[in-house]
């Protein structure tokens, strides 16, 4: 496992901590499925994550960047029902931290 590889695990982790404290958690439709959603667009992220070539030799920032917008992608397709968005939005925040590790350094 690379350092990157430790640093998005971080970022997961921290999410599905978020996600678990949240699990119950939705007022206003009483269906309580908050840190439910949040956790199922964080596993469909980590399939994402899986699947993705570490090993090409490109910068850390690169690999940031392709695989945010991999992610980013996966959240605009979503294959489950996510009406309230928070499966999808916990994807975009995961890419969007995934981005950040990366910096602005793209050569």
């Amino acid at each position: 496992m690379t350092a990157l590889n430790l640093k998005i695990e971080k970022l997961c982790d921290e999410l599905r901590e978020t996600a678990s404290k949240r699990d119950g958690g939705a007022w206003t439709t009483g269906s309580c499925v908050v840190g439910r959603d949040m956790a199922s667009g964080l596993e469909q992220a980590k399939n994402i994550i899986d699947a993705y070539n570490f090993t090409t030799k490109k910068t850390e920032a690169v690999h940031c960047q392709e695989l945010a917008a991999l992610i980013k992608t996966g959240a605009n397709e979503y294959p489950y029902h996510d009406s309230e968005g928070y499966a999808a939005g916990t994807m975009v925040q995961l890419a969007y931290d995934i981005k950040n590790i990366g910096g602005n350094d793209t050569n």
